[in-house]
């Protein structure tokens, strides 16, 4: 990635949710953030976790082109 503009590397056509992505955060400059989390966060998925908090393992869309996000092992839609 060194030497190289964004535009000019090669394309993820199969990310995973453990992929790391590199954004640009307007208050404070660039960061790194998993997919899971940047997809939780742009779905707005900013409620107080159970106690013990919560783990997402998986995003998916489902038949109806609906995003299901899989936590807790508990699927919602």
């Amino acid at each position: 990635m060194i030497g190289k503009t964004l535009s000019e590397l090669t394309e993820n056509t199969e990310p995973t949710t453990d992929d790391i992505v590199y954004v640009v955060d307007s208050s404070s400059g660039g960061k790194k953030v998993t997919l899971v989390n940047l997809l939780a966060g742009m779905l707005g998925i900013r409620s107080e976790p159970p106690a013990g908090g919560y783990t997402i393992s998986n995003i998916y869309m489902n038949a109806s082109l609906e995003v299901v996000i899989v936590y807790n092992d508990v699927a919602v839609e």
